[in-house]
């Protein structure tokens, strides 16, 4: 029997207790990277960088289970998996707190992030009370996002396909043309939402923030976006630096950073000691009910 915990870093080996750490495999590279050292691995328990697909699946014939300690499954192939007869289980919400803060305090940094830096008065930053903030997603991160704005005086427009009594509801078309702020709070699985036609019809000046997945956003047309002013500021949590760290290297992207239209952040909007301890339980849970 083999339990293999990909990803693993050294706060989470730390943190495990000592009958999981004594159970699981440890292995700090991706399942795609390592999976010919796992061949006879039964659960895998994964990160979001470990994709989980056809091919994977045919390299780990013994896979029965696979727990993914995320809060999406965007990355994993659920469809091939449960043809295999794969069990496919999450983390779920266990970090939607965590992103929801992270999210106002990217919104905040582009709003006075140049006062926080330079320390003095200098130019004048803005404020979000008195916005029309469209937050795009309503799961558990989108929702929270949504209370907290309208505490803080935003007029909020939630683009989501359920129907919500407590909340105006709008399309992506009527939040592009009247939000002055966007924050997108969808899966993966939702493909580009945020494009060059997107851009072009979007309320000048609108601020934007992603803390969800960077598939949502055709980052070409944000930069070029930016350096238009059609877009104010940007805030990013996803993007491609993720894959190819090159990316920040462009001299677009290094211009864009350094006055302050763009921030960017490397995918740690989750990363609370409350959110890890959440983790940590899912990796425990799956072991435990695994050997039980």
């Amino acid at each position: 029997m083999s339990l293999v915990l990909f990803e693993v870093t050294a706060g989470e080996s730390a943190g495990l207790p000592a009958d999981v750490r004594s159970r699981v495999r440890l292995e700090p590279r991706t399942l795609h990277e390592s999976a010919a050292d796992h061949s006879d691995c039964e659960m895998a328990i994964v990160e979001v960088r470990s994709t989980v697909g056809a091919a994977e699946l045919d390299r780990l014939p013994r896979l029965r289970t696979v727990v993914s300690r995320t809060a999406g499954l965007d990355h994993i192939d659920v469809e091939a998996c449960a043809e295999r007869g794969v069990a496919v289980t999450h983390a779920g919400e266990y970090s939607s707190a965590a992103v929801a803060e992270f999210t106002i305090a990217l919104l905040l940094h582009l709003l006075r992030g140049g006062q926080i830096r330079g320390g003095a008065l200098g130019a004048l930053g803005g404020e979000l009370s008195g916005r029309t903030v469209g937050v795009v997603g309503f799961g558990g991160i989108g929702h929270r996002v949504a209370i907290a704005l309208t505490a803080m005086g935003c007029k909020v427009l939630v683009v989501t396909r359920r129907s919500i009594e407590s909340v105006e509801t709008a399309s992506l078309e009527q939040v592009l043309e009247r939000a002055s702020v966007i924050t997108l709070h969808l899966p993966g699985e939702a493909g580009l939402v945020l494009g060059s036609e997107q851009f072009h019809r979007l309320n000048r000046g609108a601020l934007l923030v992603n803390t969800a997945r960077a598939c949502l956003i055709d980052h070409d047309a944000l930069i070029a976006a930016l350096a238009s002013g059609r877009v104010g500021g940007a805030a990013l949590d996803v993007g491609p630096w993720e894959t190819d760290r090159s990316w920040l290297e462009r001299e677009d992207v290094r211009g864009l950073l350094a006055d302050g239209r763009l921030a960017v952040t490397d995918h740690v909007a989750w990363a609370t000691e409350a959110a890890f301890e959440r983790q940590l339980r899912c990796v425990t849970d799956a072991v435990r009910a695994w050997e039980g």
